[in-house]
């Protein structure tokens, strides 16, 4: 069975699911106890200089490229399957390094739908049928290119 439709969908769902959860976060944050308000507010004031330059030289070059691998998903690029599984689990690494973060109840169930949406399209690139497989012969790729969600 081709999963390349499936595939196409979870990486726009993502992508969007993203970017809501993006741009909704400081919204999320009017909501958050005080006493958590305060201690993300001195954290925020207590960070090492040393920690900006790797978020913005290692972490935010991570997230651009993910962000690219996961249009390209949506544009059936066949580069953009391995890319996105290689930049998620960088992030992951990346992620395992920052520390412990306070985030709002809200924010932090759509970063976690985000986290389970990005296993879920992994999964499907690794082990299943599609474009983005290295086993496509028989796969009919006009087929794909012209089926949307």
């Amino acid at each position: 069975m081709d999963t390349t439709k499936h595939i196409k969908f979870l990486a726009k769902v993502i992508l969007i699911s993203s970017l809501l959860t993006a741009f909704g976060a400081p919204f999320f944050e009017i909501q958050m106890p005080p006493v958590l308000a305060e201690y993300k507010a001195q954290e925020l004031a207590a960070t090492n200089v040393e920690d900006d330059w790797v978020l913005f030289f290692v972490a935010l070059p991570i997230l651009l490229v993910n962000i690219a691998s996961l249009i390209g998903i949506s544009l059936n690029k066949r580069w953009s399957g391995r890319l996105f599984v290689c930049t998620s689990v960088a992030a992951f690494a990346v992620g395992l390094f920052l520390g412990p973060v306070v985030e709002d109840p809200f924010a932090a169930v759509f970063y976690d739908f985000i986290a389970v949406l990005t296993g879920m399209l992994i999964s499907l690139l690794l082990f299943t049928r599609s474009v983005f497989t290295e086993d496509v012969a028989d796969i009919d790729l006009e087929d794909t290119k012209t089926s949307s969600l």
